[in-house]
């Protein structure tokens, strides 16, 4: 499992220490990157979102091309 995270509210500390965890630190948003991150993968779960409300009265763009991301 890969699990793609700009880590803008966490850290990479925090994630489950498992042996068939990949975590790279990105931004959604970066089609690039997530093209190579999905190439090998069958399936893709996207729950990336700004979750902090006022976000999204301060910088909308940025929320909504974060929260409707599509491949």
């Amino acid at each position: 499992m890969t699990v793609l995270d700009d880590l803008s509210t966490g850290l990479s500390e925090n994630s489950p220490k498992r042996d068939k965890l990949r975590l790279i630190e990105g931004d959604v948003r970066d089609l690039a990157l997530v093209s190579r991150v999905i190439r090998d993968h069958p399936y893709v779960v996207h729950l990336a979102a700004q979750a902090f409300i006022p976000f999204s009265y301060q910088m909308p763009l940025q929320v909504a091309e974060v929260t409707l991301w599509e491949a």
